[in-house]
């Protein structure tokens, strides 16, 4: 037990030095503390730590919400809530200090957070009796619980901060553990309840779990042309530049962003700044994760095998004279995934961050042929082939040497085709261009993306049809049918440029017989019936009138010129439609706009004289939304009420207030008259009156005829 030979100099002093030690005990009516109810905004923050035993009350039963909070007992507060060990070398520390001895009151605290780096002291002195500010506060948390600095900006007004302490409010403003943009009141001293409060909020950002999940693995294919994967067994964490790293650095981190630790939780000597190292290949350690104040949130062991066991199959390479193939990606990858971190509330604040590592990169590796004469690679993992056969790559690794067999192939050449919509292309004598498709294959099977020259030619030169022409695009082969009068099916092959045949197949050219109906169809790139006035759709539909004979074959595209064309739905030239008869025998069906998000059906009928032929139904519509009216209006950030401080003047809301339209979007409440109008305890209060502790307020925006009554907090921090 610590002896306290020097007490503080007040009475107030030296009762709060035995509150910092006194056991937390509950009420009878279950309060912890007499001063501390759930109305109160730090009830939260102080029955959190007090759980905890990081803060205690008084004597009394008390917790001394609203007292100050001395420089001495901030420090007592974060070792224990940083759960700090006494320095052994107290005297050499605390020399620092010309106010602060071995034998002060909390001398073990002191040099504890002083040796941690959180407290420094002010020109020489600790200033143990004085308050602790608002902005040494943010100083220390900061410090002391690894908050970061995310660069957002914040706007919060940093002018009246002294310099040494600017970026660190800054930082409590991002972490969102500070709502007092507009004056953070730097210079006032610290509540034991506000202290409470920030501690527990900043204690949220810090991670104090972690989760893993297992180590995978994933075979890699090389690149080139080569088909093998080598895989690696589980056990195996190679040693690379990375092997964890984290996504959402702002809510927790490890150790130097990395932690590798012996089992008794000391820093290993192999342990360097990207990770693991070589020389621990055939050992066992412990990766252990800390917090950002050093304390254990989680660990677990990794095996590190004396070489790594890896499993081949069988890989196949090309042959091509003097070509290279780049085997040096070859290799396994390995995963570890960080399945989810968890606060000091077990709310999972960062999930599914992986890095993945590689055997390519391992030292002291290398690579060679079992047999130069089918294949040589060099160390780099450059293999060149030489002859068809097989032999081995043999990767020599630490004392352990590992082989797979890849075998050596001709080079592909280009052997057959496959078509993709079959061997016959089925011909009309109107709309007569048909396409057919195919892909060209090597010996091996595989698709030949540059076949070279290739021909389409007849596959008995007898057969050829005249007023059958066959064209070569690339890999489509077109036909076109012109000046035949009878039914024909023709034999043709694709053929490569040293006469080889790499397939046939089959024209079947049918001779259309009379038409049996007509139909209307579209022309333009318009593939349906539909006029739409939305900005991003046809405002107008060009269509012609076709023959189908009897087998479904089309056998006219008529001239609109020398047919009568009626409209019903709409009167014809009326301003709600026209329609247009273009002097190649096409039509087109315009429509002035209807009344957004409506719809209207117009019939076009096509007669021969007194006799029908076709119709068609066309659809004219305006899908163009409505324009935006304010349907309700929310806070900024989604708060759900406004925030003003205790004992400041409210002349604004904390938050812009945002408007939303009927379809959820944004709405400028700059073009609309609002009024605005603020109660408390029931009574009309000017917005420029001084909101004090305690109030229940509201205030009510009319906007238009939309009212929303929003609650405000008045919350000192």
């Amino acid at each position: 037990m610590t002896t306290f030979t020097k007490l503080a100099k007040t009475s107030i002093a030296a009762t709060a030095a035995l509150a910092s030690i006194a056991p937390v005990v509950a009420l009878a009516d279950g309060k912890v503390f007499s001063d501390v109810d759930e109305t109160s905004s730090h009830y939260e923050a102080i029955e959190a730590l007090a759980s905890k035993a990081i803060i205690t009350g008084y004597p009394d039963g008390s917790f001394g919400v609203n007292d100050t909070l001395q420089r001495r007992h901030g420090a007592v507060l974060l070792y224990n809530a940083l759960k700090l060990q006494a320095p052994t070398n107290l005297e050499s520390i605390l020399s620092t200090y010309n106010d602060v001895n071995k034998d002060s009151g909390y001398a073990e605290q002191i040099a504890a957070v002083t040796e941690a780096g959180i407290f420094k002291g002010t020109t020489g002195a600790f200033d143990a009796d004085g308050d602790l500010t608002r902005e040494q506060m943010a100083t220390i948390l900061v410090l002391a619980l690894g908050l970061e600095d995310t660069g957002e900006d914040t706007g919060i007004n940093l002018a009246n901060v002294s310099d040494s302490h600017k970026q660190n409010v800054n930082i409590l403003a991002q972490q969102g553990i500070t709502n007092q943009l507009e004056d953070y009141r730097p210079h006032e001293s610290v509540t034991r309840g506000q202290f409470a409060t920030f501690l527990y909020l900043a204690q949220q950002k810090v991670v104090d779990s972690v989760a893993y999940a297992d180590i995978e693995e994933d075979g890699y294919v090389p690149t080139g042309n080569a088909e093998f994967n080598i895989f690696a067994s589980t056990e195996f964490f190679a040693a690379n530049d990375t092997n964890m790293k984290y996504v959402d650095t702002t809510a927790f981190k490890v150790y130097d962003n990395k932690g590798l630790f012996n089992e008794d939780g000391t820093l290993a000597e192999a342990y360097e700044e990207n990770g693991l190292s070589d020389d621990l290949i055939g050992t066992t350690v412990t990766v252990q994760v800390k917090s950002a104040v050093d304390e254990e949130i989680g660990k677990f062991d990794v095996a590190i095998v004396d070489g790594a066991d890896i499993k081949a199959i069988s890989g196949t390479v090309l042959l091509k004279g003097d070509s290279e193939v780049d085997f040096a990606t070859m290799g396994s990858e390995f995963q570890v995934d960080v399945v989810e971190a968890i606060n000091y509330n077990n709310e999972v604040i960062g999930d599914d961050a992986s890095e993945s590592i590689g055997l390519e990169n391992l030292a002291g590796l290398d690579i060679s042929s079992s047999d130069n004469s089918v294949f040589v690679v060099t160390n780099a993992g450059v293999l060149t082939p030489i002859k068809e056969g097989t032999a081995n790559v043999v990767l020599k690794w630490e004392d352990k040497t590992f082989e797979f067999p890849v075998e050596v192939k001709e080079a592909p050449v280009v052997d057959s085709v496959s078509f993709t919509n079959g061997n016959t292309a089925l011909m009309t004598t109107l709309f007569n261009q048909v396409a057919g498709g195919f892909v060209v294959l090597d010996q091996y099977g595989q698709e030949i993306a540059n076949p070279g020259d290739l021909e389409i030619v007849p596959v008995d030169p007898a057969d050829g049809v005249e007023g059958l022409t066959l064209t070569l695009n690339g890999n489509t082969i077109e036909v076109v049918a012109s000046g035949l009068s009878d039914s024909v099916v023709a034999s043709y092959a694709v053929q490569s440029a040293n006469g080889d045949v790499l397939g046939e197949f089959t024209v079947d050219y049918t001779e259309v017989g009379e038409t049996a109906e007509y139909y209307l169809m579209p022309t333009s790139e318009v593939s349906d019936f539909v006029i739409d006035y939305n900005s991003e759709s046809d405002a107008s539909i060009n269509f012609a009138m076709i023959g189908i004979d009897i087998n479904g074959y089309i056998s006219e595209v008529t001239d609109l010129n020398n047919y009568t064309v009626e409209l019903s739905g709409v009167t014809e030239g009326s301003e709600e439609a026209t329609l247009v008869v273009a002097e190649d025998g096409t039509a087109t069906l315009s429509a002035t706009p209807f009344a957004t998000e409506t719809e209207q059906e117009v019939i076009v009928t096509i007669k021969d004289g007194n006799i029908y032929l076709t119709d068609g139904q066309f659809s004219v519509k305006n899908t163009t939304p409505a324009p935006a009216e304010l349907q309700s209006i929310e806070l900024a950030n989604g708060v759900d009420a406004i925030t003003i401080s205790q004992d400041t003047t409210f002349d604004g809301i904390s938050g812009d207030l945002v408007g939303l339209d009927q379809y959820g979007e944004s709405y400028d409440l700059t073009t609309v008259a609002a009024e605005l109008n603020t109660t408390v305890n029931g009574e009309t209060i000017d917005l420029q009156d001084t909101a004090t502790n305690g109030d229940t307020a509201q205030l009510t925006v009319k906007v238009n005829d939309i009212v929303k009554v929003f609650d405000i907090v008045v919350d000192k921090q």
